[in-house]
């Protein structure tokens, strides 16, 4: 894939999305936690809470999963004023050949698919942690760090799509 230009200083909701499950959720809470952290976790009760967290988070990335179309320059011809003496067929029109050039950028249904399968995984891996801390039996420190061990490579591999997520608007 060549290089992207963006435009990430625009106040398109979809970028907003995509720096929350990036950076707030995978680089700062997920990621950096190790076993021994969440066993500390674990011992002091906060495991359940902590990992509640990510519910909203996993969502979200659910969320961007169906809105890869919004990163297509044409989200931005409402939001030009240079724009606005354009009639609805010409914008329309507009709209039509940038959502194309976009598209031959970007393969918007592979990267849905990679992404929507990375996401499935790690949310599974995270739904077998939960379960492992849900037993009535507390688990073993072995369990928790294996378990967690899925979590966190499931989580480097869906980081890996995230980064292939464009970082803004696409432009042609």
């Amino acid at each position: 894939m060549h290089a992207l230009l963006y435009v990430t200083d625009l106040a398109v909701p979809v970028t907003g999305l995509r720096a929350r499950i990036s950076h707030e959720w995978l680089e700062n809470m997920l990621l950096p936690e190790d076993a021994r952290t969440m066993l500390a976790r674990l011992n002091a009760g906060k495991a359940g809470m902590f990992l509640r967290a990510f519910e909203t988070y996993e969502r979200e990335a659910l969320d961007l999963a169906g809105r890869l179309h919004e990163f297509s320059s044409s989200t931005l011809v409402p939001l030009l004023p240079p724009l606005d003496d354009l009639d609805e067929a010409q914008r329309r029109r507009m709209c039509a050949r940038l959502d194309e050039i976009y598209a031959a950028q970007v393969d918007v249904e592979g990267l849905g698919a990679r992404y929507r399968q990375a996401l499935a995984l790690l949310s599974a891996a995270l739904a077998t942690f939960r379960v492992l801390l849900s037993k009535a039996q507390r688990p073993t420190a072995e369990a928790v760090q294996t378990a967690w061990a899925g979590v966190l490579h499931q989580a480097l591999e869906f980081r890996a799509v995230v980064d292939d997520v464009p970082k803004g608007v696409v432009l042609p």
